[in-house]
């Protein structure tokens, strides 16, 4: 017998059959309904499968995006992956690595600050952390490259990236220096004392992949599909399928896309040639689903304020917040080139159209620009 809160007593069968109410609403409801083959619904503790036998390392990933909101400028979606012992699939990133990397913006020790984007970039010194966190994981995993340029930068990040825009007037030249608030010999300076205790601790920063997704693009793939939400998951499902050819056993997290909480008919449709989907909950906090392969898996956790629990959804945010901040820069260098004393923009709805208003007279004389310019949605 166990003693309640209450004044009474409390049997363990009650406690027993408690928890078991419990569980059962916690499993996902019938609308994530699948090919029976296909999906399982279980609940958390049932993960033990035929992949309990874990390789020594498992990837640790997240996905996370800036810019889905605005008019101007692109969207960015990055995923951004560790490796890490098997024993550590579960710890949290930040306290394993505490000595050189911190979620907290103010920190006064020097850490590598990685967290929620929109926490490191309200002023000049935290957009510095904000920089530096970016350049120096990327500058640790391509050691052979120095980021000068946000061309290098954006090809590191995606293959031909500068290429596929270079059809934008404004990014036709991305050869414009960076570092912006810090330099590339603080960021090499930095390198062994940020990354060497990772390594110690047998974690390692396997890379960041982003897709960058401008206006021409938006707008079609809106066209197809009358919904631009389709364009977001477009991204998502591109980086679950990448993780999911490159490592055996992947912990994924998503920082949730809108409100939704069944992702069941979208993980059957982005893997199709899965053996099994297992459903662990769907809340309003969080769907978590195991994809299982033949001789692999990926969990993957749909997650609300992903980048404030997810060390890699963090690193996701940040990286997408800096390249689309880059980007958008250009876009008013360029028109500010043209139209001089030209207040500047950061794309969002409402100082878009002021903007767009400010720039008709270059607009009038090349409509086309327009099109490459102006989301639809």
């Amino acid at each position: 017998m166990v003693r309640t809160a209450g004044d009474g007593l409390k049997s363990e069968d009650s406690i027993q059959k408690s928890k078991m109410e419990k569980r059962a609403s916690s499993k996902p409801s019938k609308k994530t309904s699948l090919p029976e083959h296909l999906l399982e619904m279980v609940g958390e503790e049932t993960l033990a499968s035929r992949f309990d036998k874990l390789p020594q390392t498992v990837t640790l990933a997240g996905i996370d995006e800036a810019g889905y909101g605005p008019t101007l400028g692109p969207l960015v979606v990055t995923c951004s992956s560790y490796s890490v012992r098997s024993e550590n699939m579960k710890s949290d990133l930040w306290e394993l690595l505490a000595e050189s990397i911190t979620k907290n913006p103010k920190d006064k020790y020097g850490k590598l600050v990685v967290c929620d984007s929109k926490k490191v970039t309200a002023t000049g010194a935290l957009r510095t952390r904000l920089e530096l966190a970016v350049l120096c994981h990327l500058s640790y995993r391509f050691l052979d490259r120095k980021f000068s340029t946000v061309k290098i930068l954006i090809d590191a990040l995606g293959e031909g990236a500068s290429k596929e825009l270079s059809c934008y007037p404004w990014y036709e030249n991305l050869d414009i220096a960076i570092p912006v608030h810090t330099t590339i010999d603080n960021i090499e300076r930095r390198l062994p004392f940020d990354f060497l205790p990772m390594k110690a601790l047998g974690v390692t920063f396997l890379g960041a992949r982003s897709k960058i997704i401008e206006a021409k693009q938006f707008n079609e793939e809106v066209e197809k599909s009358d919904n631009k939400a389709t364009v977001l998951e477009g991204a998502v499902a591109s980086h679950m399928k990448s993780l999911a050819r490159k490592y055996h056993a992947v912990l994924l997290t998503v920082d949730r896309l809108g409100g939704r909480k069944n992702y069941g008919k979208f993980l059957f449709e982005t893997f199709k040639a899965a053996q099994k989907i297992r459903c662990y909950e769907e809340t309003d906090k969080v769907s978590y689903y195991r994809v299982e392969f033949e001789d692999r898996f990926l969990d993957v956790k749909f997650k609300v304020k992903g980048d404030q629990t997810s060390l890699p959804c963090a690193l996701s945010s940040m990286i997408s917040k800096y390249v689309r901040e880059l980007l958008v820069k250009r876009i008013n260098d360029f028109f500010v080139n043209l139209i001089p004393n030209l207040k500047t923009t950061a794309g969002y709805p409402e100082d878009a159209i002021r903007f767009l208003k400010d720039i008709t007279p270059v607009l009038a004389g090349r409509p086309e620009w327009r099109e490459l310019l102006v989301r639809s949605r």
